[in-house]
């Protein structure tokens, strides 16, 4: 029943905001909390200013983010506070994975591999649009650089995102990002930074669903802004302002580890009103972890170089052949999914295969759809026959 009300005041809220002209806001610069401890606090803001398009001081200084490589390294907990309604929630989680820091940067970093591929929970579609100001730049091997790194190696781009349907709101957003990577060696050891910035307020959030479980990584998109809760439908949704700092740091002196820490802020709700809170990205990271790890540390992945050669394939396909494969997946899903759909997302689906051609996907995204079932099948997941002749790898090797 709170749960309830709460919902309730909120709409209330928004549609007074609305009607005296509070609109959505623009994307604002985002401070860590002050009860963070002063020297991880600083890095933190450091790698957030160097990151910012906005920013007058872009050159990194390594002194200022030890503080904060040394914690992930630790994996100490990160202090936070209370959480205001109107300001963003900001959240701080880390993890551990069992695999060489190099499938990080050959997997997850990589020009050949689509950089959704490691999270097909969270992220439906994402594509660089530009590296160092250059549109259409690929993004260079970050693997190879490694040996004999002695200085830090920062690149800086811009990426485009489309998110899975969120779990509490089922709506799904797209959005630009300022990416910044950074590769670097801090007392002896490996470390990948990994920052991005929200540049302007997300698209509208459109209506998502979620097939089956979250962990089945089947999901429905539709082109109708609202949210997927009943009763809120109406509402127009937007991401005001996020972003998020992520280290990954090298543990496999004695055994194949990497040590994860995310900073994760969020800023979302409609009619300027932010309804995000702490619990919600902490929830979010979790399917984040739970799934980086059920395929990095799954023992039927293949190294980087087959995994490409996979994701080529799909690229190679005609747009005959790519609608055809898509279409199979839709009906593969309606024969399976039983009762797991609701009697709206049922006739939604049902209408998205009868409608054949009007499947209201781009290229782009039947490319990523087939991407993550061309993953399952690789992870052993059950997929379809729109899977078939793309699965092919062998065993991880070494980085070069």
């Amino acid at each position: 029943m709170m749960t309830h009300r709460f919902w309730i005041i909120l709409l209330g809220l928004g549609m007074l905001c609305g009607l005296i002209g509070g609109g959505v806001l623009p994307a604002a610069a985002f401070q860590p909390p002050d009860e963070i401890p002063a020297e991880v606090r600083s890095g933190l803001q450091h790698l957030i200013q160097i990151s910012s398009n906005s920013g007058e001081d872009r050159e990194l200084r390594v002194e200022q983010i030890a503080a904060l490589l040394d914690m992930v390294t630790a994996g100490d907990d990160l202090p936070l506070g209370s959480e205001g309604v109107g300001e963003a929630a900001c959240a701080y989680g880390h993890f551990d994975v069992h695999c060489l820091f190099k499938d990080i940067l050959r997997i997850g970093f990589s020009p050949d591999i689509p950089s959704h591929v490691l999270m097909p929970s969270s992220v439906r579609f994402a594509r660089w649009c530009e590296i160092e100001g250059q549109p259409g730049r690929t993004l260079p091997a970050l693997c190879p650089l490694i040996e004999g790194l002695d200085a830090p190696v920062v690149l800086r781009g811009v990426e485009y995102v489309e998110n899975t349907p969120d779990l509490n709101s089922g709506a799904y957003y797209g959005y630009p990002l300022d990416r910044t990577l950074i590769l670097l060696r801090h007392e002896g050891r490996l470390f990948l930074i990994s920052i991005s910035i929200q540049k302007t307020v997300s698209d509208v959030g459109r209506k998502g669903a979620v097939v089956g479980a979250d962990s089945d990584w089947n999901y429905l998109y539709s082109e109708e802004a609202g949210l997927g809760k009943p009763g809120l439908g109406w509402v127009q949704s937007h991401m005001y302002a996020g972003g998020s700092v992520t280290v990954y740091a090298d543990l496999g002196q004695d055994r194949p580890m990497v040590r994860c820490g995310i900073f994760r802020w969020l800023r979302a709700g409609w009619a300027s009103i932010n309804v995000v809170r702490r619990s919600h990205i902490e929830e979010g990271l979790k399917r984040y972890t739970e799934t980086m790890r059920q395929i990095l540390e799954n023992p039927n992945l293949p190294d980087g170089d087959s995994l490409a050669a996979g994701f080529a394939r799909i690229d190679g396909l005609s747009d005959a052949v790519l609608l055809e494969r898509t279409r199979s997946y839709f009906e593969t899903l309606a024969e399976t999914s039983g009762a797991q759909l609701s009697s709206a997302a049922r006739e939604w689906l049902n209408r998205l295969i009868a409608e054949g051609a009007a499947l209201h996907l781009d290229r782009d995204r039947m490319e990523a759809l087939l991407a993550v079932q061309y993953l399952k099948a690789i992870l052993g997941k059950p997929t379809g026959p729109e899977v078939s002749g793309l699965a092919t790898g062998r065993s991880r090797g070494r980085c070069g």
